[in-house]
């Protein structure tokens, strides 16, 4: 699925950017399972289209789907807390699970003279923590979380402050993603996109902002 690409378009990239969340980790598959606890332990109305409509938000992006799928007055606060522990916990019971060799893949892109950078919606110490337990924290060159924008994706800012810190054109930049919100980031940032979906499938409107749609990382090997 996606477009043909020509050396034009390969041989203006001077880096690749990926999103984390379900991109390079499981972790949307932990945050489900938290979820689920949450609302077994407070009886809150947890269901799967409520969890799904969370990914690629940042904390304050998420406030509108609270507001759409759960009651007044519930204890929100409460509930976010005990979903970032229950993550926590599962995290140092069972660890991060990968979504590749991601050392492997790494030592490829930079072997092609790519920089490789992170844009996600997740927090620093989440996102210093998945790299240290995957031992990948030296290969991104900078990475921007959701402290340093003021709009979460959807909007552009994430990878437009990630192409600003790089000193290079978004156009230059190769972005890979899993979500939809995530892709409309990079598409309107002016990056190329690929999407490896993760928990939600594209639709027509998502294909047509990306170049590629893969299955898993690995087949980004046959595209740069």
């Amino acid at each position: 699925m996606g477009f043909l690409l020509g050396e034009n378009i390969m041989d203006k990239w001077k880096a690749i950017i990926f999103d984390m969340d379900g991109t390079l980790f499981d972790t949307e598959t932990i945050s489900m399972k938290a979820w689920k606890k949450v609302g077994k332990e407070l009886n809150l109305p947890i269901t799967d289209e409520f969890i799904l409509s969370l990914i690629g938000h940042t904390r304050k992006g998420q406030q509108k789907m609270f507001d759409k799928y759960m009651p007044k007055d519930w204890p929100q606060e409460e509930a976010c807390r005990l979903h970032v522990e229950y993550q926590r916990l599962d995290k140092i019971k069972n660890g991060v699970p990968v979504k590749a060799n991601l050392i492997q893949l790494f030592e490829y892109i930079k072997q092609k003279g790519y920089r490789i950078a992170m844009a996600t919606s997740a927090v620093k110490e989440d996102v210093l923590l998945n790299l240290h337990d995957a031992n990948i924290e030296d290969y991104f060159e900078i990475i921007v979380s959701s402290e340093m924008i003021e709009h979460g994706k959807p909007s552009p800012d994430v990878y437009l402050k990630a192409a600003e810190l790089l000193h290079v054109s978004p156009k230059e930049c190769l972005v890979i993603e899993d979500s939809l919100n995530c892709v409309r980031s990079g598409y309107d940032a002016g990056t190329s996109v690929i999407m490896i979906p993760d928990k939600i499938q594209p639709t027509k409107e998502i294909e047509s902002m990306c170049i590629h749609i893969l299955n898993n990382l690995d087949e980004i090997k046959s595209i740069i």
